[in-house]
């Protein structure tokens, strides 16, 4: 980017943005408590005009108080309300005077939902509230005892992968949090997996700004995207949980226990449980195994093979006054894959192709220990300190063998053939620290804000590598026989200083400085045998020592404007940045490396709510990302039969642009939601595969280059209606994606363009007895190469359409089915799907309002289940299939308790962090 282009793209930006100054009007201000006489943080405060319009608006304090600066003389209507309690409303006349209201008390009560319209009848699906996206869990059809990650999944606009990974529109889920407070911080897993979703009333989405982002009051480019769950007030007035046990057929087992205890000021959790139907109930957090030559494939989906998982764990919050609160969470993880995979690659050359198949078994054994703390102080009414350690162990084993073969398209003639056996002992640590302190300077916004961060890592991993390559004509063309033993450092840390300085008329000017600086060190020894099988002789040609460090400095100017119905923010960055590579391999030092540039690049954040219900959000901002430390090692990785790596260290940092738009609206009359996004990104030296391939060997040789070119561009959203008052409804979901990737293969270069589309419709019907829904989804991938190959599978289809239904029955059963049909097209015979995939389930419930329930459920029963999947790049098409659980029987207790204790009221953990978060932003 030219420096020319965003220097007049800033001037321009800051002559829009910039008022006459005009004379400060009257200020209104007040105090907002609840009947306890306690003050409620983040109360939304707003003035109407005559006509009924907005036209300024706030949000109380730490302390409840409320001020609105710059108000004319004229009549309005004052309204102030806080979820769960009812709203506030006082006609008020404003004079030259300031004046200060009585204190405000909010009670107790249904509330009211948006535009003054009192909740009556059937909760809507989905509500857009200010920056949340809310949905009501009792829309959707669950069977008993099912997974918060079964809810989750039937929302509009998410999607949960494979793997357990959650994304909202497109965004991945970072964190999930339960009314208000972290569960488990940074692992969504161990709540998606382990909370039951019947103990949830609403599920809130809402993308949360950093706390430096939120002392501050402007956006710093590391929001998250956050779920919320809002647990039902009845199951939070003592100890509450369930139990979960069950066994079957096949040797299947499961168990899961939570107890919950909500009461005052504490919240706490313990869950534990384990099975052997792949519900791996944690993130698989442990070391790169890529960094011990294993293939890059073999850390897999959780959702593949048969895994037997142990999961323990405790999350703790407790606010001890007004001015300071902890919270933490510990857990313990274990989990045993075993994965059979088949795989057919079609590799693109740069004249005509090869096909290669791959079988495997692979079995791995992974341990994960995670302890997690964070404590927020407010010393006084203008200073915020917020401290978060973590610390993070783990271990693992993995076994590895493969068999393959690759043959050429043109004529169907052997290339190679050959094995291999693969075996890693790894060890890991992570640990973090993050500082974040904030003082106001005065009541008009001047803040002081300064954020820290450390980290260090400490990888290990030792591993035996042996592999045979034989060409077609029998000629073995590669024996290796090894031992590696790797670790691998890293350091890392940041320092961010701002000062925002009002400017008058809601007007804020921002200055940043930070300092970023990563170091990372990799060493790795290699070893042969000797004649009695020993592994003791050095392989100097495959060790090396390798260091790589980046500085990089921040100096950033930002500009905010408020209103009544927006706040816009613009910007720019200067980012001078130093990358420093030092290599040696076998004992002979590498000529170092050291590159300087130099990024600038604008910054917008633009909010619009016209209404509670309807707002809008416009986004663009560059980051810089660093290259891993294997794409920069220039040391030949012989461990993969058929891929050599070898790395690049003059690679540069690359730098990505994202603008990304989304709109959200619903309507209160029909209980139509609306959410959609568009965005895009565009890289600058974007870091690709550089493939040579010897057509005798039929081994690829991959290096790592920097280009210009690779862009992405998405849309997508979800609507949902209710069809009349019949009890059916509709609902809408959309996802689409064109990524352009480049590659080099045997120096030609290969611009792959991605089109993937997937598209989601479901028809729902509800009443007293039934429950039934009817889906259909339908996911297209197109591949187009710059390059020609022959025989390229360019078109793919995925078609599921299926029906889930729960029938309430007499005398306390309940039926429960689900069946799918699944087929594809454009895969290569091996890998063509056209299946029927049914479960089904009769339970019974018992004791006190159902508390207790026995279910018989067969899954698969038609034993049709398949795993397949499909994956494109610029240098290569994979097909791949896996083995699952099959069919089996299962026979499950469930008991979900509830005993009350005192103490417990509507002011339960109210954490004035989550209200700031998810009551929607008012001005600075």
């Amino acid at each position: 980017m030219k420096s020319s282009l965003h220097v007049r793209f800033l001037a321009s930006l800051f002559l829009l943005l910039f008022p006459l100054w005009a004379m400060a009007q009257a200020t209104l201000s007040g105090r907002v408590m609840d009947e306890e006489k306690k003050p409620l943080s983040m109360a939304s405060v707003k003035l109407f005009n005559s006509q009924g319009e907005m036209v300024y608006g706030t949000a109380t304090d730490n302390n409840g108080y409320f001020s609105l600066k710059n108000v004319k003389n004229n009549q309005y209507s004052l309204s102030i309300s806080y979820v769960g309690l009812t709203e506030y409303t006082q006609a008020v006349r404003v004079g030259n005077a300031d004046q200060k209201l009585k204190t405000i008390t909010l009670k107790e009560g249904m509330g009211k939902l948006l535009n003054n319209v009192t909740v009556t009848a059937k909760a809507a699906e989905v509500v857009i509230n200010n920056d949340t996206l809310e949905y009501n869990a009792g829309s959707y059809n669950l069977q008993t005892g099912a997974a918060l990650e079964e809810l989750i999944k039937k929302l509009p606009g998410a999607e949960v992968d494979a793997d357990g990974n959650i994304t909202v529109n497109g965004k991945a889920v970072k964190r999930i949090m339960v009314d208000g407070k972290d569960f488990f911080t940074s692992d969504p897993k161990v709540a998606s997996k382990n909370l039951p979703a019947d103990m949830v009333q609403r599920v809130q989405v809402v993308d949360r700004q950093s706390d430096m982002a939120r002392m501050s009051g402007f956006d710093d480019g590391e929001e998250e995207t956050v779920i919320n769950l809002k647990i039902k007030p009845d199951k939070k007035k003592g100890l509450f949980g369930s139990v979960f046990a069950g066994a079957g057929s096949e040797k299947r087992w499961e168990t899961n226990g939570i107890v919950n205890r909500f009461s005052g000021d504490s919240q706490w959790t313990v869950v534990a449980g384990g099975n052997n139907t792949n519900n791996m109930g944690f993130s698989d957090i442990g070391v790169d195994l890529s960094q011990a030559g294993l293939p890059r494939s073999a850390r897999r989906s959780s959702n593949e093979g048969v895994t037997t998982s142990y999961i323990l764990g405790t999350n703790a919050a407790h606010i001890f006054s007004p001015r300071y609160e902890m919270g933490g969470n510990a857990n313990y993880g274990y989990a045993d894959k075993s994965l059979i995979s088949n795989v057919e690659q079609q590799n693109l050359l740069e004249s005509g192709s090869t096909t290669s198949k791959q079988n495997s078994a692979n079995n791995s054994k992974t341990q994960v220990a995670d302890v997690r703390m964070r404590m927020e102080w407010k010393p006084n009414d203008k200073t915020e300190i917020i401290i978060e350690p973590s610390f993070n162990l783990n271990k693992g084993v993995v076994d590895n063998t493969e068999d393959f073969e690759t043959r050429n398209d043109a004529d169907g003639s052997m290339v190679n053939r050959g094995s291999s056996v693969q075996y890693a002992d790894t060890k890991g640590l992570n640990a973090n620290l993050n500082v974040e302190a904030s003082r106001k300077l005065n009541d008009d916004g001047r803040t002081l804000s300064l954020s820290l961060r450390g980290g260090y890592e400490d990888s290990r991993i030792e591993g035996l590598y042996q592999s045979k390559l034989t060409g077609g004509t029998g000629v073995v063309l590669q024996d290796v026989d090894q031992f590696l033993n790797s670790n691998n450092k890293a350091y890392r840390f940041r320092v961010r200083l701002s000062w925002v300085e009002p400017l008058g008329k809601n007007y804020f000017l921002q200055g940043i400085y930070q300092i970023r600086n990563s170091e990372r060190k990799s060493e790795r020894e290699a070893f042969r045998p000797d004649a009695d099988g020993n592994y003791v002789l050095p392989q100097t040609e495959y060790s090396r020592n390798f260091t790589n460090s980046l500085l990089t400095h921040t100096f950033g100017l930002n500009i905010k404007k408020t209103g009544a119905l927006y706040d816009l923010t613009a910007g720019i960055n200067f980012d001078p940045n130093t990358t420093k590579s030092h290599s040696e391999a076998g004992g002979v030092e590498i000529e170092p490396v050291k590159i300087s540039r130099l990024n600038i690049s604008p910054s917008l954040r633009f909010n619009y709510k016209p209404s509670k219900s309807t707002n809008m959000q416009l986004v663009y901002r560059g980051n810089t990302n660093q290259p891993s430390v294997q794409q920069m090692i220039p040391v030949p990785d012989i461990t993969n039969p058929l891929v050599e790596y070898i790395g690049n260290p003059s690679l540069r940092p690359s730098y990505r642009n994202d603008l990304r738009m989304h709109f959200r609206t619903f309507s209160t009359q029909t209980k139509t939601s609306l959410a959609m996004f568009v965005g895009g990104s565009f890289t600058l030296d974007d870091i690709v595969s550089s493939s040579m391939y010897d057509v005798k060997t039929g081994k690829r040789t991959i290096e790592y280059k920097n280009v210009n070119g690779n862009w992405r561009m998405m849309v997508g959203g979800f609507w949902t209606m209710p069809l009349f008052k019949s009890g059916f409804s509709l609902r809408l979901g959309t996802f689409n994606m064109v990524n352009r990737n480049i590659g080099f293969i045997n120096a030609a270069r290969n611009s792959s363009l991605a089109t993937m589309l997937n598209e989601d419709l479901a028809l729902v019907y509800r009443n007293e007895w039934l429950d039934t829904g009817l889906r259909g989804t339908l996911r297209y991938q197109n591949v187009k190469n710059s390059i020609e190959v022959q025989n390229q599978m360019k078109n793919s289809f995925d078609y599921t359409i299926g029906n889930e239904t729960t029938i309430r029955l007499p005398f306390n059963f309940d039926l429960e089915y689900d069946i799918t049909y699944r087929t594809n097209r454009g895969y290569s015979a091996a890998y063509a799907a056209d299946e029927w995939i049914l479960n089904g389930a009769l339970s019974f419930s018992f004791l006190p309002g159902r508390s207790a329930t026995i279910r018989v459920k067969g899954y698969d029963i038609l034993n049709q289940r398949s795993n397949i999947s499909r994956t494109s790049t610029a240098l290569a098409i994979r097909n791949e299939s896996t083995n699952t659980l099959g069919r089996y029987l299962m026979v499950h207790f469930i008991y979900r308790f509830n005993i009350f204790s005192s103490g417990s009221g509507k002011n339960d953990m109210r954490s004035p962090a989550f209200e700031r978060e998810f009551r929607g932003r008012g001005p600075h």
